[in-house]
């Protein structure tokens, strides 16, 4: 029944648009209420968990505030914890080292090289939902960071985008072509397959949005519904942002990183994001205390924040543009709108690592009056991303929930629930299946898929995606996690964590604070062992070096 429509006539595509409930696929009492609408999927990058006005926080993001009170916030969220893994899994549904991104970019080690699930690009062994969406009839299109392959093999039209736009890098100056590190001194900009330049007044949140509504509006085929992927650089280093937006913020982040930690987690406890009651785990310690910045550096830090503030708030600006285009064209009933971050808040200090120190020393003005602004190259560092990660343990690149959980809303037409706050457990390698579910589309390769569709449960036909008896695990940079019901499994490398399995209530206990590894030693053990099954499947490797990441 649910199959692919590749012969499908337009008209019969034509139909099928035209009908909310859709006739050309007769329903089950198994089946999803939504067929064949459009889909828009928003990935942020580096964003926190708190850094939305309705997870908690103080910058404005009234548009996403919105996009939530009427659809669904997920609270229980989890990405991988860096940013190539994540697209690679988000685009393809299968574990990161089926898909090729066993690691990232820079940080493979030696015993990694050359091997089966770290190639580093999305590998042929799976296919990308988009291809797949396209061949049931979907127009498909892209805009913003690619970061899944640099070589013209690799690039988004071969992963079934039809018009895109894309830095095929992992980031880059927000305000002109500057690069991402010395490896990369200049950002390579792509448009259906050919090289081009940016801009004089170049912003990249403005400049991918515009783009993608340039599509949307000039090439879209009004007899096909269309998949939209639109990928931003922001909030991810270097900080850069508007001036106008910068102003809003000014001196709003002069208390310091642990009085806003602290403001945070009070947030997202009002907003319902994170229960009341929980044991707050106290900070992490690597970084300095706040009252111990000399004044000089308490302004530039402030200034940073500033930044990243005007930042998330000039992502939800435009946001909010692409919701207006969508009211005005009439396609809003008609298209399914998800929202997320692809990991964790950032919390490497970027400026003091080595490889990048003399680097950004000679083609850099960091000064107080430059933060921000064309020339400069800053990140947060710690002490934000803890606060912007509120009650979980560290930030991106680890695999405690501050590495991986991640803001997420789901906004569906028809949605009988508006204003739902859903906290079982989910993570992104549910999203392709769920697509193809509501586009009615087969799998093509359903042996190669990790996550299950979330139509049912975002539909609430049911109470939870994952049953208490079922594992979910997870691997990255040789730290690694294992989820069943109430429980995780966490080892993480010293000093983040023991360099041994730790257990925790990961819904009493969402901050990681207690560990029950020794008390419940019955279920620590049988959840080691589902690790070590799913990395036999998987065929995880684990680094034989300590990572400087």
């Amino acid at each position: 029944m649910h199959q692919k429509h590749k012969n499908q006539s337009k008209t019969i595509l034509s139909l099928c648009l035209l009908a909310f409930l859709n006739p050309c696929f007769p329903e089950t009492s198994n089946a999803s209420d939504l067929k064949r609408l459009n889909v828009i999927i928003i990935l942020a990058d580096d964003m926190g968990f708190t850094d939305l006005g309705t997870f908690g926080s103080e910058i404005a993001t009234p548009n996403l505030d919105q996009l939530a009170q009427s659809g669904i916030r997920l609270t229980n969220f989890h990405m991988m914890p860096s940013c190539q893994p994540s697209r690679a899994v988000l685009l393809t549904g299968a574990d990161n080292h089926i898909a090729g991104m066993g690691s990232q970019e820079g940080l493979l080690t030696e015993n990694q090289k050359g091997q089966p699930g770290y190639e580093l690009r999305i590998t042929d062994r799976v296919e990308s939902v988009v291809a797949q969406l396209q061949s049931s009839g979907y127009q498909t299109f892209m805009s913003g960071k690619w970061h899944l392959g640099e070589d013209r093999d690799d690039w988004p039209d071969k992963r079934g985008f039809e018009h895109w736009f894309s830095l095929l890098q992992g980031g880059g100056s927000h305000l002109d072509p500057s690069g991402i590190s010395p490896r990369s001194p200049m950002s390579t900009f792509v448009e259906d397959g050919e090289i081009t330049e940016i801009p004089a007044d170049f912003y990249s949140s403005d400049f991918f949005t515009t783009k993608l509504l340039d599509y949307l509006r000039k090439d879209r085929d009004p007899e096909r519904p269309f998949f939209a992927y639109l990928a931003f650089t922001a909030p991810h280093w270097p900080l850069h942002a508007r001036r106008e937006d910068m102003q809003k913020y000014q001196g709003r982040y002069d208390s310091g990183y642990e009085e806003l930690r602290r403001q945070r987690i009070k947030g997202a406890q009002a907003k319902g994001v994170i229960p009341k009651g929980i044991v707050v785990a106290a900070p992490e310690t690597d970084f300095k205390p706040w009252v111990s910045l000399s004044t000089d550096q308490q302004a530039v830090e402030s200034r940073k924040m500033e930044v990243y503030a005007a930042m998330v708030h000039r992502l939800d600006w435009n946001i909010g543009r692409l919701m207006a285009f969508l009211q005005e064209s009439g396609e809003a009933e008609n298209t399914i709108v998800i929202f997320t971050s692809d990991n964790g808040a950032e919390g490497h200090q970027m400026e003091d690592y080595p490889v990048f120190l003399p680097w950004i020393a000679k083609n850099y003005d960091n000064q107080l009056d430059n933060v921000g602004h064309t020339g400069s190259y800053t990140s947060t560092g710690p002490g934000w991303a803890h606060a912007s990660m509120g009650a979980f343990r560290w930030y991106k690149g680890f695999m405690s929930e501050g590495g991986t959980r991640s803001p997420a809303i789901v906004h569906y037409p028809g949605n009988g629930r508006a204003g739902a706050t859903l906290n079982a457990y989910a993570s992104v390698a549910d999203f392709a299946p769920t697509l193809l579910d509501w586009a009615g589309v087969e799998a093509t390769k359903p042996e190669t898929l990790r996550g299950r569709s979330m139509a049912r449960w975002l539909e609430g036909k049911d109470e939870v995606l994952y049953g208490q008896d079922e594992t979910v695990a997870w691997e990255l940079f040789g730290r690694r996690a294992a989820y069943r019901g109430d429980w995780k499994l966490l080892w993480q490398p010293q000093p983040y964590g023991l360099g041994d399995w730790e257990l925790f209530n990961i819904q009493k206990d969402p901050g990681e604070s207690q560990n029950l590894a020794a008390d419940h030693a019955d279920i620590r053990d049988s959840l080691v062992v589902d690790w070590q099954e799913y990395a036999r499947r998987s065929g995880v490797i684990l680094p034989n070096n300590t990572l400087p990441y």
